[in-house]
């Protein structure tokens, strides 16, 4: 497809946003558990964690292909992470508030909502999206479900195998 600068540019800064935020989210899934990771014995965990984020990877997928329906997902995962973030200063632990975890989580929400703003402001990356809409096709819509869910069910697997781990 032949994209203006001007798309190629927020198509970039998209990629770029949503692959630091993907990568944060795993950062701070294995944050809980980094007293207890040594590599030889917690590699299969650290998989099984990996595969646990893969609904979040098809969600973005789907998001940077131009699907409505990953937008909404996207949208409503970041209103979940301002919900964990402002959960946690409601308990007005100091401890909790300046713990690494939160300052991912912080981290991840605010990228979060730059994507979501980047997306309706109108520049390179709304353009990006609406041109990734006209060419998609019905199609787009089952295969991108059908790998959710897939995805989904990998991960229940994968999370529910990795109790047993410790």
């Amino acid at each position: 497809m032949d994209y203006s600068a001007t798309e190629r540019s927020g198509r970039f800064y998209l990629r770029s946003l949503l692959c630091v935020i993907f990568i944060l989210m795993a950062v701070q899934t294995l944050l809980p558990y980094r007293g207890m990771l040594s590599l030889p014995r917690s590699l299969p965990f650290i998989l099984l964690t990996a595969l646990t984020l893969l609904p979040s990877a098809v969600v973005f997928w789907a998001f940077f292909r131009g699907s409505w329906p990953g937008l909404v997902v996207f949208v409503l995962g970041t209103f979940q992470f301002i919900e964990r973030v402002t959960d946690l200063f409601y308990v007005r632990d100091v401890e909790l508030m300046v713990s690494p975890y939160t300052l991912v989580g912080v981290l991840c929400m605010l990228l979060r909502l730059t994507v979501f703003f980047m997306a309706l402001r109108g520049d390179g990356t709304a353009r990006y999206l609406e041109r990734r809409r006209e060419v998609r096709l019905t199609r787009d819509h089952f295969i991108e479900g059908g790998v959710f869910l897939l995805s989904f069910i990998v991960a229940g697997l994968a999370e529910s195998y990795s109790y047993g781990l410790f």
